[in-house]
């Protein structure tokens, strides 16, 4: 079926089909990003990056991925720090050593 005004194929129920978007797997957004595809279906589940399922595997397009590389992207999270130490519990450790009597 043509599209009588285009030389342009139309899909059947009269829709253009777009051929010049480029859409990337899961596997590919990890690649691309250097993470790992945990990370990639987390932010596609929680809606902070677009994308949509075709059966029962996730595409992203290209303006999907720009979008939110400008959103922030994958945040590397911040070294770890010990929140356990006395500084940050604002406790003070004892300075006696633990002894222990031991029977005999």
């Amino acid at each position: 079926m043509k599209n009588p005004n285009s030389q342009e194929p139309v899909a059947p129920g009269g829709c253009e089909r777009d051929h010049t978007t480029v859409y990337f797997t899961v596997e590919e957004v990890a690649e691309r990003y250097r993470v790992s595809t945990r990370l990639v279906y987390e932010a596609l589940s929680q809606g902070s990056m677009g994308g949509f399922k075709i059966g029962g595997s996730w595409r992203v397009s290209e303006a999907a991925l720009q979008a939110f590389e400008q959103s922030g992207g994958f945040r590397r999270p911040k070294k770890f720090v010990n929140r356990t130490t006395a500084a940050a519990t604002g406790r003070r450790r004892s300075r006696r050593p633990i002894v222990r009597k031991i029977s005999i």
